[in-house]
């Protein structure tokens, strides 16, 4: 079968299948939290290369509130995945609320770098606002710090400790946000 002819599942379908997988097998013996957490960077890192190659695609403005409300979806489940895993020696790794951390800060930045509307954080809950994908990092970055010290390269291996909650506040406040 040629390439281009290959069947291909809709974006939709194939990360809402892995977020029921991993909403489903929360309740199993087999279920992994670092697996999980694997799984939650693929979807993230999924509808956001989607994203990104609609607008370097389009001439036109992309509305992508569908997608980005799927990524908060995903990642709300990961903040509570993350704060109940922290009383198993399998917690959440520090390392994907990292990942995570700074992919929700820059695609903040990303949203407030395209925009045309305000920047003021008048809609705190809206997915089109770069305040809300701002303020959902600093979120993970005030759980990774409740993880403890971890070897990072934001604290040059001395660990967190909410350090890289604290430069994202503080990036934050320099535009305006509360967070």
């Amino acid at each position: 079968m040629a390439e281009s002819a290959r069947a291909q599942i809709p974006l939709k379908t194939a990360t809402g299948l892995l977020a029921k997988l991993i909403q489903g097998l929360r309740n199993h013996s087999i279920y992994d939290t670092a697996q999980a957490s694997r799984w939650i960077r693929c979807i993230v890192q999924i509808v956001l290369d989607q994203r990104s190659a609609r607008i370097l695609d389009s001439a036109q403005p992309v509305d992508d509130h569908e997608d980005l409300s799927m990524v908060r979806t995903v990642v709300e489940q990961a903040v509570l995945l993350a704060r109940s895993a922290k009383s198993d020696r399998l917690g959440y790794p520090s390392e994907e609320l990292e990942w995570l951390t700074t992919t929700l800060f820059n695609l903040s930045i990303d949203l407030y770098i395209s925009s045309s509307s305000s920047t003021k954080a008048d809609e705190p809950t809206n997915v089109m606002m770069p305040h809300f994908w701002a303020s959902l990092a600093v979120e993970v970055a005030d759980v990774l710090a409740l993880d403890g010290p971890t070897t990072d390269t934001v604290t040059n291996g001395e660990g967190d400790t909410g350090t890289l909650a604290r430069i994202l506040r503080e990036r934050c406040w320099s535009l305006g946000w509360d967070v």
